[in-house]
């Protein structure tokens, strides 16, 4: 199905800061992981000119197309890879890439996988997707949704962050199986938590959607294999900046900027292993500002963190 026009439109969070917390320079090489529909991109090779590169990484074959034709202007200055930004490294390779002068990674969803061919919105009854790319052959949401035993689901809804109502969830979704669309698994959701606690004016199955789209796309595992070869790729003085839109996206990238990477003995006088590295943290989950939330809801849970490579491994 093909998406409407109209959620093709696209709000770049915290933009400002990022661009600023890059520092950028002319000639840089700048990889951006999840690309989206480009608006880190442009700002980005704005700065670093046609004697720069910008590498960026995005899934969905739609997206893709619809990013290129927002950087067309730069055409020749960047290079859009559909593939999973866990494997950047592979294609850096190829493409002889020796070191970058900076990482971006905004890790959040674009207004197009609410619409109805990724099946993510709460308000609408759509087929339950949840991948990044419907042309991937893994499974969707609804197999998860449908097939899911008592225990894994409320492991699911656990690590969304709905904790206290994870058991009740996950009855009432066994319970009024079979789900099918995204609209009526939200309202189930709804019901089985106490209206008290809900938010004023956001739905409660917005956290336990995120949790199942985590799930559906393997995104903890990708962030983790993504930190774990940033660092030997990023030159000395170089910044990555994330834009996190969970705690546990946030308290692993923090986590991994504040750790030493050293995995010798306590006792070891100096490192041996050669895993050492250490960051300057520059921003530790920072939030957007009213004016921008105003403007931009989606943008409220999202947490700002940038760091500069003081040495790598």
């Amino acid at each position: 199905m093909v998406p409407s026009a109209d959620i093709w439109r696209h709000d770049s969070v915290m933009l400002d800061k990022s661009i600023e917390l890059l520092d950028l320079s002319v000639g840089f090489q700048i990889l951006e992981g999840c690309v989206g529909l480009g608006g880190h991109s442009a700002r980005i090779l704005e700065k670093i000119g046609k004697s720069g590169h910008l590498w960026g990484f995005e899934i969905e074959p739609r997206v893709v197309e619809e990013a290129g034709k927002r950087l067309e202007v730069f055409e020749g200055s960047y290079t859009i890879f559909r593939a999973n930004f866990r494997d950047f490294d592979t294609y850096l390779e190829e493409a002889l890439v020796k070191k970058i002068d900076g990482a971006m990674f905004d890790l959040g969803t674009g207004w197009y996988h609410y619409g109805e061919a990724f099946g993510q919105a709460t308000g609408k009854d759509l087929p339950i997707d949840f991948r990044f790319s419907t042309s991937e052959d893994i499974p969707t949401g609804a197999e998860i949704i449908e097939y899911a035993l008592e225990e894994d689901l409320k492991r699911i809804i656990r690590k969304s962050g709905e904790r206290r109502f994870s058991t009740r969830v996950a009855r009432a979704i066994i319970r009024n199986r079979p789900v099918k669309t995204s609209g009526n698994l939200a309202r189930i959701i709804e019901d089985a938590i106490p209206r008290k606690f809900h938010k004023p004016g956001v739905s409660p199955a917005k956290r336990i959607f995120a949790g199942i789209r985590m799930m559906v796309n393997d995104e903890e595992a990708a962030l983790d294999e993504v930190l774990s070869k940033l660092t030997r790729w990023l030159r000395p003085g170089a910044r990555a900046v994330f834009l996190a839109y969970s705690s546990d996206e946030f308290s692993r990238v923090r986590k991994y900027f504040k750790g030493t990477g050293c995995t010798c003995p306590e006792r070891a006088p100096v490192c041996m292993c050669g895993n050492a590295y250490k960051y300057k943290v520059l921003v530790d989950g920072e939030r957007p500002d009213k004016e921008e939330t105003d403007r931009n809801p989606s943008a409220r849970s999202a947490r700002f963190v940038a760091a500069e490579l003081l040495h790598g491994p």
